[in-house]
């Protein structure tokens, strides 16, 4: 997060930002699968921007792209999206 204000900060100096770690440790089930989480993450936390932070240390950058890019095609869009 710390990383995140500062980006923000930095580069919109004029607008002000809430963040929220979508913390599912709380949950009964906690998701499991990326398209399951970052749907909760949505319900749990709605925003207008959704940060999903994954380490590249194991994968090169455009394989975690793509990773992500699967995720949120598994999800309909309307539900990501506003109409």
């Amino acid at each position: 997060m710390p990383i995140l204000r500062w980006l923000l900060a930095e580069h919109l100096p004029d607008r002000s930002f809430d963040g929220y770690w979508a913390d599912f440790s709380w949950l009964v089930s906690a998701p499991k699968t990326w398209p399951d989480r970052i749907r909760q993450a949505i319900e749990l936390y709605p925003g207008d921007v959704l940060f999903v932070h994954r380490d590249a240390d194991t994968a090169s950058v455009h394989e975690r792209k793509a990773e992500i890019d699967r995720a949120l095609a598994q999800i309909p869009s309307d539900f990501y999206r506003p109409s």
